[in-house]
């Protein structure tokens, strides 16, 4: 079920939405709720910097909502605050790593790859994703953050032999997210052809679906910066 936030900006009311949000933050600036809905309505306007502030706030009000974490991270990778990312990541595995569940656990590992050099030393970040997998959660045709963890390391080998052999998924979004993953493992291989295909098809996809999640936005920029060719000047 989409927040009422989401339905409003799909009407074309972003505009008059934000303002009465504002105004409710003015009268009650430490409802998270009322910052949350802000934060989704700046992300969907592309206004990235101003969401994270929005974000940061919620944790400084003592959130410890793992969804916050993640659309935290992403967004501060979409204004392009990597340090900010990273410093995140850092502090998100220092907090919590040690007693995640499953679910948290292969949240945890995920964060860690939204963009490249998230942390110094990927042991840890594994060894969540292989907790996760224990329980259950993630894995192979479903969220793999272990495959995403072998390509942020630098073992694309072994990232692309994963997605690869991964079965197929019915989410289509985690289809997607598959392929691009592996047209950028691919490529890292010089695989070059088989690259372009998988981006392609993805992209394709990606056109049809034009509300993915932000995070798989993200990884099509990252795949079309890596793969397709600079114009000519």
């Amino acid at each position: 079920q989409r927040l009422w936030a989401d339905c409003f900006a799909r009407l074309g009311r972003s505009a008059e939405l934000l303002e009465d949000l504002n105004e409710r933050i003015d009268i009650d600036p430490s409802s998270q709720q009322l910052l949350h809905q802000r934060a989704k309505l700046l992300r969907q306007l592309e206004r990235y910097s101003e969401a994270a502030v929005d974000y940061a706030e919620m944790v400084r009000l003592g959130s410890e909502d793992d969804v916050v974490f993640i659309e935290w991270c992403a967004t501060l990778v979409a204004a392009g605050d990597l340090e900010q990312y990273r410093q995140r990541c850092r502090e998100l595995l220092d907090r919590f790593a040690d007693d995640a569940d499953a679910q948290l656990a292969e949240r945890l590992a995920r964060i860690c790859t939204f963009a490249p050099d998230a942390v110094d030393d990927w042991q840890q970040p594994f060894e969540l994703a292989e907790r996760a997998m224990a329980g259950g959660v993630g894995g192979p045709g479903k969220t793999d953050s272990y495959a995403r963890l072998l390509y942020r390391s630098g073992k694309y080998q072994e990232a692309a032999t994963r997605l690869a052999e991964a079965p197929e998924s019915d989410d289509e979004r985690a289809e997607a997210s598959k392929r691009l993953w592996l047209a950028m493992a691919r490529f890292q291989l010089n695989q070059a052809e088989s690259a372009q295909q998988l981006l392609q098809q993805a992209d394709a996809w990606m056109q049809e679906n034009p509300d993915a999640y932000l995070g798989t936005k993200l990884l099509l920029a990252e795949a079309k910066g890596l793969i397709e060719p600079a114009p000519a000047k």
